[in-house]
């Protein structure tokens, strides 16, 4: 059975792939990687701090020294004290056992332009937002002008055409009092939102960012179909621009090569 070691590296034999340990918690010998069958792989921690290995299903699976797992396809392999994720096409990429096809610098440079066009795109999305929001207070102080003078337009003709008898005794019902201070500021709302909403329409531009966010994610088809993005956003959700996509020079999940 063929077996790749994997590690920091030293020592005789050498490894097959050398892992970058910022803090030194990847071991020499970290695991190995063993072919059971044709396109069928396990691998083993042979470590002090251990591997995690995360499924399609984003189930997590920890390995202790000696442990044993058979890998599938889609699985992202950590190594502890190592900041990039691999996939099991990444190693066997790093160890020399298989060829790279999956060079996609062109159609990421092509990804820079998209990039441009939705930042264009959201300073103006600001800029029109602002612009919304004048527009809409705008409105909706004329509306309560205008709201305030039909007030007391039919005010002043209820006290014209009414006898001055009748109308004291209806003000003087504390019901009609609590009536109209619950009643007016209901219909007051609801008629300004109404009114502002049909003449001043609220901004809706999710379609395009929906877009973008489905076409910003590898390049490789076969990674963008399984709805990986994690390489694209920053841990608060934040997208990464395409500098600091370049910096890590190709996806850990599907191997895919981004820069040189």
């Amino acid at each position: 059975m063929e077996s790749l070691i994997i590690g920091r590296g030293g020592g005789d034999p050498p490894c097959d792939v050398i892992l970058t340990s910022p803090t030194g918690k990847a071991s020499r010998r970290h695991a190995t990687l063993n072919l059971v069958n044709p396109g069928s792989y396990t691998l083993t921690d042979t470590s002090k701090h251990g591997t995690t290995v995360t499924r399609k299903n984003r189930e997590r699976i920890s390995l202790k020294n000696g442990e044993t797992l058979a890998l599938e396809e889609g699985d992202k392999i950590e190594f502890a004290g190592c900041e990039k994720v691999w996939s099991l096409q990444g190693l066997l990429i790093a160890a020399g056992r298989m060829e790279n096809t999956l060079d996609f610098k062109k159609e990421f440079r092509e990804q820079g332009k998209l990039w441009e066009g939705y930042m264009e795109f959201r300073n103006n999305e600001r800029r029109e937002q602002r612009e919304y929001r004048v527009r809409k207070e705008t409105f909706e102080s004329r509306v309560k002008i205008a709201f305030l003078l039909i007030a007391g337009a039919v005010v002043a003709y209820l006290v014209l055409t009414h006898d001055r008898t009748e109308l004291n005794g209806i003000l003087e019902n504390p019901r009609n009092y609590l009536t109209l201070v619950l009643t007016l500021p209901v219909f007051f709302t609801r008629v300004n939102g109404w009114i502002v909403g049909w003449f001043v329409p609220k901004l809706d531009h999710q379609k395009i960012h929906d877009d973008f966010d489905r076409q910003w994610r590898c390049p490789n088809p076969a990674c963008k179909e399984t709805g990986a993005r994690s390489e694209y956003r920053k841990e608060g959700g934040a997208y990464k621009s395409p500098k600091e996509l370049e910096q890590r020079k190709g996806c850990t999940q599907c191997g895919a090569i981004w820069t040189e």
